[in-house]
């Protein structure tokens, strides 16, 4: 019997964070390593995922960076395109920030770290193709870390045509060689999958949280598992 295609590969993690705002104990937002008045272009969101790449980054620097998002800042540029359709010109900042890669861009720039950064948006599976792309990366140069953040908020009522919204969450990963834990993705053709009943990045928080998930969706499915790294992964 013929097996659709299927990629695997292996993230060795040194540190991860993540937040959804139905958390009961939530982290908090600590951006006091950034300029005030950068501070304050940020939206919500990606106030509180910038915060946990900090958390994550812990010091590190000439960090790459890879940031991901199905919607990116979707509340800030639904502003301003309301805004446009009744003769508001945008201002040079709400447009700015607007872009998808505004949250990397702000974070190099308040970390003064001029290593490349990468924007992914690949509608609902925009997080394992981020994490893809982050392996890539990573795999290129292992001797330099690589940071690795998703952000999402669900669209304004205007978009969701009747479809469920889910809370906003974000999450950051420390790709490092010096990993504590590695997580084994699998990602697998899958013609006929049913698209899962949560969002992809919900169910990789389910990964990190619970040591394993699944996704399915988009022509395909996904598998994550989180264990600690072996002795021997370590002496590679």
């Amino acid at each position: 019997m013929h097996r659709p295609p299927s990629i695997q590969w292996i993230l060795p993690i040194l540190r991860w964070a993540y937040w959804h705002e139905d958390m009961q104990d939530p982290p908090s937002i600590d951006l006091q390593f950034m300029d005030a008045g950068l501070r304050r272009k940020l939206s919500p969101l990606v106030k509180q995922a910038l915060s946990l790449a900090h958390q994550c980054a812990n010091g590190h620097s000439n960090l790459r960076l890879v940031y991901a998002s199905r919607n990116g800042d979707i509340a800030r540029t639904t502003d301003m395109l309301m805004g446009l359709a009744i003769g508001d010109i945008p201002s040079p900042t709400a447009f700015s920030m607007s872009v998808l890669n505004a949250a990397a861009g702000a974070y190099s720039i308040a970390t003064a770290d001029r290593s490349p950064n990468t924007a992914i948006a690949a509608t609902g599976s925009s997080i394992g193709f981020g994490l893809l792309e982050a392996w890539m990366q990573f795999s290129s140069n292992p001797e330099q870390a690589l940071l690795f953040v998703y952000a999402d908020e669900p669209p304004p009522p205007i978009y969701q045509a009747g479809h469920p919204s889910e809370a906003s969450h974000a999450i950051a990963l420390l790709l490092s060689n010096n990993a504590s834990h590695e997580i084994n993705c699998i990602m697998q053709a899958q013609p006929d999958a049913k698209e899962s009943a949560s969002s992809q990045s919900l169910a990789f928080i389910q990964c990190l949280a619970n040591g394993t998930s699944s996704w399915e969706g988009e022509g395909r499915q996904w598998h994550w598992s989180c264990h600690a790294r072996s002795v021997e992964n370590e002496d590679e």
